[in-house]
């Protein structure tokens, strides 16, 4: 009777740093080995920490990054002791980009602000806009001096959102006047008046002509 003594092979695993690599239902991290019989086909699923990616992976001292799909490496059936060696690197960045604006700066009454897309893994952005400034919101204003019949008067407005002012005048309270500054009656007199003597004028030139 013939006794057949199977011998199992080893696999040797060296895992770097912010990954894992499960094979055979187990995941290991780290330098770490484990046994299986000659003819197996272990399959490697190789998992990134968040943030990083494969890096570069090694079977028996051959390059096998080719080979790897969707993080999983099929590896060749076990002839002897095996060595698989994985190392992660920093991912490169994609920008997800998000959907609404967000205000950088708020705009002032006289100042404006701005709006752009951010990115939701980092502080990039794009899409800069400029927000237009508000402008002043005045109130309805105070009067801080009384208009007289010869004086102006004085009222203040403030501004609800920054608190500036500015002021106006309040017309003086006389009469209406023509242009010149006097009354409109007095110019009344002097067209009558001057009517008067043109026709005393006319007259005269008539009874003259009659002579």
């Amino acid at each position: 009777m013939t006794v057949t003594t199977v011998i199992p092979c080893t696999v040797t695993l060296s895992i770097g740093e912010n990954g894992s690599v499960t094979a055979d239902n187990t995941t290991y991290t780290g330098d770490a080995s484990f046994q299986a019989d000659p003819d197996t086909v272990l399959i490697y699923t190789i998992t990134p920490e968040k943030g990083y990616e494969i890096d570069c992976v090694t079977y028996n001292g051959e390059d096998v990054m080719s080979s790897v799909a969707e993080g999983s490496y099929t590896a060749p059936a076990l002839t002897g002791n095996a060595e698989l060696i994985v190392t992660f690197a920093p991912a490169a960045h994609v920008h997800e980009w998000e959907d609404d604006y967000t205000v950088d700066r708020e705009p002032s009454c006289t100042e404006e602000g701005s709006k752009s897309i951010h990115c939701k893994g980092c502080d990039e952005v794009k899409d800069s806009t400029a927000i237009p400034a508000l402008g002043h919101a005045w109130d309805s204003g105070v009067v801080t001096k009384k208009a007289t019949e010869t004086e102006a008067g004085q009222i203040k407005y403030t501004c609800t959102r920054c608190g500036a002012v500015r002021y106006e005048k309040i017309p003086p309270k006389s009469s209406p006047k023509t242009g010149d500054g006097r009354p409109v009656g007095l110019w009344v007199g002097l067209l009558c008046l001057s009517g008067a003597v043109m026709a005393a004028l006319l007259i005269r030139r008539r009874r003259k002509a009659g002579n």
